[in-house]
């Protein structure tokens, strides 16, 4: 038997091409490159000219035109590019029947074995193919993103935008970048193909189509991994997941319809979904996995079409060789709960920050219905919002789903204390004379703890507790002498009926900060609070009664002449209220309202974070 990994070398030999300008071909100058998808070739941005300039892409003696069709960074300056330096090309011409290489965002892995496929003209005086084995022997945080070091060879001029190959998975996992030191066996860097991310715009995401619909049709890549030693290939893809079961889902996945709520930014969220499913791995139990709920529910939402029967009998499949058929049977028939007349919808807004660049963030939405139905409506590949952006993404996607649930919705944000602070009930996204507060119900949740299961089991207590006539009065904190935090979470654990707190200075109130996060931590899902703060104490010059003051007798009354009324439907009335009297106590009102049974799927980020400081390989380009 043919061992696989000479096969996938000879697959990626066949993909490799050289990438240069009018008047270079056959010459020593230039560099490398890797078909992904037929048409398209993958590169570094330093070896090609701008977006939208012509370029020449050539292997064995023929020349194709091409445009650069992206490049990100556009430009660069020094012996280094900025992270990613990587450039796509639409070639013209392409007509021939050759592999393409099959990408994929690997673990960060020292001592992998790998091969750098590229151009030397180390043995003659034009650039020809030549190939280097070598290992990953560590990692170089560099501007936005990080290199992965290339050790035991020689990278030589030529080389750079030639593929890197991850013996033990099958895939290529980079681009040749730079070289340490030339004529030396100092090895170099490669971008790994994470750095797709740094595209523009759907770039990322209709390059990655294209490559996924290549492979579901062509299974030359797909049957060498499939027989890798498996040990190394659960590297790759969970040892649930068969190589061909993943290419027929990710071309099928590529079908969807590009323009839809489902997709991202960069118009890849599905599918990083997939992956970030499959990263979680598989349970010893016989519940259905998460990515087969997933695709079941796929396929439903295309149901009739030719892609919900693709979806359909992959998930029937898939279920059944890993032995949870009866539970995908038991799910396809259970009985969908029966909305009350007007009982209304809930949108899940989750903002996270990233993890390498926490003033930045990641979208996620969420829609669950009044039916039991759970659907996942929006999803960001990785933190590329300011906050600023991520609302006005927000208002977009809230303008089209509170349509399509004929605006009979709730609205939950789900994001981390730091941001309690922000107005997303000020938020327009339709009519300019209301805002999203005043027209719906609008509240917070703690994103922290329902991505930390550490506190759920108080959580769904206090919950309870709540919906009990001995939790549903709120345990108020005063403007000045709030219990130091460690008397205070002491206090909550002896008083286990609290459901609520109510806080009469905002959280940006060092110690109100602090008694929320106990609170928080304790499990209680409401607070109530105002953004405003109590100028009569922080000018140090108390006049009772405070403003702290006024607002807990104001939504004290409120409450008792509204006994009956749900506090979010309270709160919206609340809002209201104080835009006809102004001088309202409970203007500018927050609810924290966090409902334990009803959380977002959520799943560990897939790009790993970088050092906090980054440094610059020492290196030079080639």
């Amino acid at each position: 038997m043919t061992d696989p990994r000479l096969v996938l070398q000879q697959l990626l030999d066949g993909a490799l091409v050289w990438v240069g300008v009018a008047g270079q071909e056959g010459t020593a100058r230039g560099g490398s490159g890797v078909w992904i998808a037929p048409g398209l070739v993958l590169t570094c941005a330093h070896v090609v000219p701008a977006t939208g300039q012509p370029v020449r892409v050539g292997r064995s003696g023929r020349y194709r035109s091409g445009t650069v069709l992206d490049r990100a960074p556009n430009a660069g300056t020094g012996r280094l590019w900025p992270y990613p330096d990587l450039a796509l090309i639409e070639v013209d011409d392409d007509d021939d029947d050759h592999p393409c290489a099959w990408l994929a965002e690997l673990p960060k892995t020292v001592g992998a074995p790998v091969m750098a496929f590229g151009h030397s003209a180390i043995l003659d005086v034009r650039l020809e193919p030549f190939y280097l084995g070598g290992t990953v022997g560590g990692f170089a945080t560099f501007g936005a993103g990080e290199l992965w070091q290339f050790t035991e060879n020689e990278i030589g001029p030529g080389m750079s935008g030639g593929p890197v190959l991850d013996l033990g998975t099958g895939a290529v996992c980079g681009l040749v970048t730079t070289t340490r030191a030339e004529n030396s066996n100092r090895g170099g860097f490669f971008v790994p193909t994470a750095g797709l991310r740094g595209l523009h715009g759907t770039q990322r995401g209709a390059a990655l189509r294209r490559h996924d619909r290549f492979h579901a049709r062509d299974d030359r890549w797909t049957r060498a991994r499939a027989v890798l030693p498996p040990t190394a290939a659960a590297i790759l893809v969970p040892n649930w997941i068969k190589a061909e079961e993943e290419a027929e889902l990710i071309g099928a996945l590529a079908d969807w319809p590009e323009h839809t709520n489902r997709t991202s930014a960069d118009g890849a969220g599905l599918r990083d979904r997939v992956y970030g499913l499959l990263d979680e791995g598989i349970s010893d139990t016989k519940d259905l996995q998460p990515l087969l709920r997933l695709t079941d529910d796929l396929a439903a939402e295309a149901a009739g079409s030719d892609l919900g029967r693709r979806l359909y009998d992959w998930t029937t499949a898939v279920a059944a060789r890993i032995g949870v058929y009866g539970a995908l049977t038991q799910r396809r028939h259970r009985p969908r709960p029966t909305a009350e007349a007007g009982q209304p919808h809930t949108v899940v807004v989750v903002i996270r920050p990233g993890t390498r660049t926490p003033d930045q963030y990641q979208l996620d939405v969420w829609i669950h219905r009044s039916d039991g139905l759970v659907t996942h409506a929006y999803c960001d590949s990785d933190a590329v919002h300011t906050l600023d952006d991520a609302k006005a993404l927000v208002c977009t996607q809230l303008r089209v789903i509170i349509r399509g649930l004929e605006g009979n919705a709730g609205i939950e944000f789900a994001v981390p204390i730091e941001l309690f602070g922000e107005a997303f009930d000020e938020l327009v996204p339709a009519a300019p004379t209301t805002s999203l507060g005043r027209k719906y119900r609008v509240v917070l949740r703690d994103l922290e703890r329902i991505e930390d299961r550490t506190s759920h089991t108080d959580w769904r207590r206090r919950w309870k507790r709540l919906h009990d006539a001995s939790g549903t009065e709120p345990h108020w904190l005063p403007c000045v002498g709030i219990p130091e935090p460690t008397h205070f979470a002491a206090e909550l654990e002896l008083e286990t009926d609290v459901a609520m707190i109510a806080l009469r200075r905002p959280p940006d109130f060092p110690p109100s900060y602090e008694a929320l996060k106990v609170a928080l931590d304790a499990g209680v899902p409401v607070a109530v609070w105002r953004r405003g703060s109590c100028p009569e104490h922080d000018a140090g010059i108390p006049d009772q009664p405070c403003t702290g003051d006024r607002f807990q007798a104001a939504f004290t009354a409120e409450r008792t002449v509204s006994q009956t009324m749900p506090l979010p439907d309270l709160i919206r009335r609340l809002r209201n209220r104080v835009v006809h009297e102004p001088g309202h106590g409970c203007r500018d009102v927050v609810l924290l309202w966090d409902d334990p049974s009803r959380l977002p799927a959520l799943t560990t980020p897939f790009v790993a974070p970088a050092p906090r400081h980054p440094q610059p390989p020492e290196q030079e380009s080639t």
